[in-house]
């Protein structure tokens, strides 16, 4: 089950895209090179996203019986992981499976 809030479903959304941009039906493994530059792209593409939609503005509400200000922000995660984190995670995924397969030869 995925659990997302706002629009932090984009980041799996993007994964799908970008994984068919590269997938070679001939050649494609899962540790293969082809993974990785999927994983670096959405990364950054969710990133660089998330980024932007953290920077969008915040409202503040207040509360007519307390008088208390109230801050409100709209959230988009996935798996209670904000998007603007999921660019790093994907990125150093990608970065390790590159390491792995430099490594092998």
């Amino acid at each position: 089950m995925i659990i997302w809030s706002g629009l932090g479903f984009l980041p799996v959304i993007f994964l799908m895209v970008i994984g068919f941009a590269f997938y070679d039906r001939n050649t494609w493994t899962a540790s293969d090179a082809p993974l990785a530059y999927t994983l670096l792209l959405t990364g950054l593409v969710s990133g660089v996203l998330g980024w932007f939609l953290r920077k969008r503005g915040t409202q503040t509400l207040v509360d007519k019986a307390t008088g208390k200000e109230v801050t409100v922000r709209r959230t988009h995660s996935l798996f209670f992981i904000p998007m603007f984190y999921w660019g790093p995670i994907l990125i150093a995924w990608g970065l390790f499976l590159l390491v792995k397969q430099a490594m092998r030869h």
